[in-house]
């Protein structure tokens, strides 16, 4: 069963806030099992409509801002372990990641 203890959260929190300084983010944890980062204010124009599939970066998004998420992702996964093998799920990573644009989300000056 996928599980991220509140450490690794907090070592996250701590990861996101030295290697992206231009972006505002907010990181909880959700049902012991999924890390959540909320993008809150950054340089580039985000739509909070938008939903972020961490798995189509590139080709949902131009370069700079594919290149912002692609570093949040890296963040998320700094705990990821090697998946395992559920018979009635098949593969399941250490813990699940998910990327939110706030409602309430503002575009900085870059």
């Amino acid at each position: 069963m996928p599980y991220i203890s509140t450490d690794s959260v907090k070592a996250i929190r701590n990861e996101l806030k030295i290697k992206i300084p231009e972006a505002k983010l907010t990181i909880r944890r959700e049902h012991h099992m999924k890390v959540i980062a909320t993008l809150k204010a950054a340089p580039y124009d985000f739509n909070p409509t938008d939903y972020v599939n961490v798995y189509y970066i590139k080709e949902r998004y131009d370069v700079v801002k594919a290149e912002l998420l692609e570093r949040i992702i890296n963040c998320l996964n700094m705990f990821q372990g090697e998946a395992h093998e559920d018979s009635d799920y098949g593969w399941i990573p250490t813990y699940y990641i998910d990327i939110v644009i706030s409602d309430n989300y503002k575009q900085t000056a870059k």
